[in-house]
C-alpha cells in the first residue's frame, strides 16, 4: 500500500501521520509513503519517520533535502 503525503510533517501531523502508518501495517503489510509533494519535516518528524523505517516502511520521491535529513 501507498500513502500519498503532501504539505508538512510537522507538530500535530507527526502523531497522525504516525498512528496512519501504524493501522495499515497492523495486518503485517508493510507501507509505502510517496513524499513527493512533502514541503518540510520538522525534527519531531524526522524521529517519527525514522522509527517507521524500521517497521517496515518505505519512503518514495522524498526531495533530495528531506531524503538527507533522514539518512543522517
Amino acid at each position: 500500500m501507498t500513502l500519498k503525503i503532501e504539505g508538512r510533517i510537522t507538530g500535530e501531523a507527526v502523531a497522525v501521520l504516525e498512528h496512519e502508518c501504524r493501522t495499515q501495517m497492523s495486518g503485517g503489510h508493510c507501507l509505502q509513503l510517496d513524499f513527493a509533494d512533502v514541503a518540510t519535516v520538522d525534527p519531531q518528524g524526522v524521529a517519527m519517520l525514522r522509527r517507521l523505517r524500521d517497521a517496515c516502511v518505505r519512503i518514495v520521491h522524498a526531495p533530495p533535502f528531506i531524503a538527507a535529513l533522514l539518512e543522517t
